[in-house]
Parts: structure tokens; C-alpha cells; sequence
């Protein structure tokens, strides 16, 4: 009987399913495998989503969703809603789930689970550009915040060809120490790490820091302020040594530094942050060799938006399974395609 409806959980079918929402963002955007699904052809369905809720949609079907095509730039795959931070910034703030006590390692957070990220990986088989390199982000909510888990959803992930598997993180949950972090890294199976960071992200380090609660994790032989500085440091270093891709992202906002009666003036916080952002770029561009696998340098945010952000090879999944046509909209909450996830059944 175990055997029978294990076999049944294999055999869901991956499945996108056009809403009224993302019927109304058809016409305006080049997604080509939803061409054949704008004829009105409304069922209800029952889906799982990715973190495993079951979902009840009345849309339109999409049968061959060619995820490989329009991931073939850039995919977006929000792990989970938990977060050890709440920061101001974050598109995902109405539905965090959020540890008061800020806890750094969540083991029971809700997850993305195995079985949505291998039918996803099948999805993407075959990048259909020859000279495209793909980059997936695993981001959240805090990917890193379960360990365990995050390392099931990037083996999942990480044999697909011309791919790099990144995650998006705040690196509060990496240890200071290096042979900690080593035996860290590889428990998840060494992926390239992409900082975070902001001045939500430098506040909620020098408030942990000011704490002292985790000294494990975050450096107290700086000024608070500059701890998320001294971390992103650290992890610069140790991933050099491990031959483990690092860059940074940056969201920032255009501070002008004026003259003023003679003397320049300019915000603290947008200082570290530029300071930052310079050295990560500049490190990793000096240390990347042919040896060490270093990802290409990713445009930073400034004002809040990214780029490249070409629509027509970009995707964006959340947790709750829904759907949208670049990393920026999964943010905002604009140009929804869908909802995606594992068929259950037609009501």
C-alpha cells in the first residue's frame, strides 16, 4: 500500500494553469507557451503547490509549458516565506512567516518540497539556447534558514546543463569560523552564494551584533555597523578557498554627496553600502580564474529595480505557486502569469 501511493505522488503531472489575474497580462507579454492557452477553456483544478498546500483554481490548463524556454536566462524559485530578518524592503513582507526569538537555523520552516523540484528540473532539461548560460536563484524568505532542506532542492537542480544553481541569501545562518563554514557548504552541496544586502540588512546585523546572541555567526570585533561588512568579508574569503561562486547584491538608493560651506556630506549607511558593494565586485573580478568557478558579476539593484530583466527568457516562481515573467515582478506582485505546481485532480 506504501509502495502504491508513493507511486501515485511520482506520477503528478507538473502543471502552470492560467487564472483570471494572468489572462489579463497575456496580450502584453511574450511568454510564447501560453499562446495556445488564451482561448477561454475554464475548469476547476486541484493543484499542490510548491511547499506541498493544496490549492483550488478555476483557469485555463496550460499543457506544454515550456519551462525550459522561458527559464532559460534567469529563474527565480522562492524556497520559503520564513526569514530570520524582517526587513523593510522585502516584497514578500505580508506573508512572512518571521522567528521572533531570531532564530538563525529553522529546521520546521515550510519549504519547497523534493518532489516539486525534481518535476521542476525535468521541466527544464534542454536549454533551448546553445550560448546561454542559465542562473537559478534559490531564494525566500531565507533559503538557508533549513539547511536539510535547502540541500534536497539544489541536488534537485544542480545536474541541469549550462546552469548555474545560486543561493540568494543573508549569510546570517553561515558560521564565522572556517572549517564550520567548509563543513556547512558542503552539506548543501556547494553552490554559489549570492549576498544580500541592504540597509535593512546592515540594521539587522548590527542589531544581532549590538545583542551579541550569535557570535557564532556575527562579528563582534567591529563597530556593529560595520558587522554585515566584516561578514560579507569573511565570506568572500572562505569561498575563494573553497572554489565556491560568490558575488553580491546590492539594493541601494542614489545618494548625491554634495559641497557644503567647503565640506563633502553624505549618508553613513549609503557610504558602507557602496564601500561594500566595491569590494565584493572588485575581489571577486580579481580572484576569478579558470580553477575556481566564479559566477559572472550580477547587476546590483539601485532603486529597487535589477537588471538584465529581459522578459521573454525570465521566470519568477513563489512559494504559493504563483507565477511571474521576471525576478522583479515576483516583488511586486505585478504581471502574475499563473499559478504552477503538481496536478491533484479536475473537480
Amino acid at each position: 500500500m506504501i509502495e502504491q501511493n508513493n507511486n501515485a505522488l511520482l506520477n503528478k503531472p507538473l502543471v502552470a494553469i492560467i487564472d483570471e489575474e494572468g489572462r489579463h497580462n497575456l496580450n502584453a507579454l511574450g511568454f510564447r507557451w501560453f499562446f495556445r492557452s488564451q482561448q477561454r477553456n475554464d475548469r476547476v483544478y486541484s493543484i499542490e503547490t510548491p511547499t506541498g498546500e493544496i490549492r483550488t483554481i478555476s483557469g485555463t490548463l496550460v499543457e506544454e509549458h515550456k519551462l525550459n524556454e522561458h527559464a532559460g536566462e534567469y529563474l527565480y524559485l522562492e524556497l520559503t516565506n520564513s526569514c530570520n530578518f524582517r526587513c523593510t524592503h522585502c516584497g514578500i513582507k505580508e506573508g512572512l512567516d518571521y522567528s521572533p526569538d531570531g532564530r538563525l537555523i529553522w529546521p520546521d520552516a515550510v519549504y519547497v518540497t523534493e518532489e516539486f523540484a525534481r518535476k521542476l528540473s525535468s521541466a527544464l532539461q534542454g536549454n533551448p539556447y546553445p550560448f546561454l548560460f542559465r542562473n537559478i536563484f534559490l531564494g525566500g524568505g531565507e533559503p538557508l534558514i533549513a539547511p536539510h532542506k535547502f540541500a534536497k532542492v539544489y541536488s534537485a537542480l544542480c545536474g541541469l546543463e549550462r546552469t548555474a544553481v545560486i543561493a540568494t541569501t543573508n549569510a546570517c545562518a553561515l558560521p564565522l569560523d572556517f572549517k564550520a563554514f567548509e563543513d556547512f557548504i558542503t552539506g548543501i552541496g556547494l553552490p554559489y552564494l549570492f549576498l544580500s544586502c541592504s540597509q535593512a540588512h546592515q540594521q539587522q546585523y548590527a542589531g544581532l551584533a549590538k545583542a551579541g546572541k550569535f557570535s557564532y555567526h556575527i562579528p563582534s570585533n567591529v563597530s556593529p555597523e560595520y558587522a554585515l561588512h566584516e561578514k560579507a568579508k569573511l565570506v568572500a574569503e572562505y569561498c575563494q578557498k573553497l572554489g565556491v561562486g560568490f558575488t553580491i547584491n546590492v539594493v541601494e538608493k542614489r545618494y548625491k554627496i554634495y559641497e557644503t560651506r567647503g565640506k563633502k556630506s553624505s549618508k553613513t549607511n549609503a557610504n558602507l553600502i557602496h564601500d561594500l558593494r566595491r569590494y565584493i565586485l572588485e575581489s571577486a573580478k580579481a580572484k576569478r580564474s579558470e580553477e575556481v568557478r566564479m559566477p559572472e558579476i550580477i547587476q546590483t539593484e539601485v532603486d529597487g529595480y535589477r537588471q538584465p530583466c529581459s522578459q521573454g527568457q525570465e521566470l519568477a516562481i513563489r512559494s504559493n505557486g504563483d507565477i511571474y515573467p521576471h525576478c522583479y515582478d515576483v516583488f511586486t506582485r505585478t504581471n502574475k502569469l499563473g499559478v504552477i505546481g503538481l496536478l491533484i485532480r479536475e473537480e
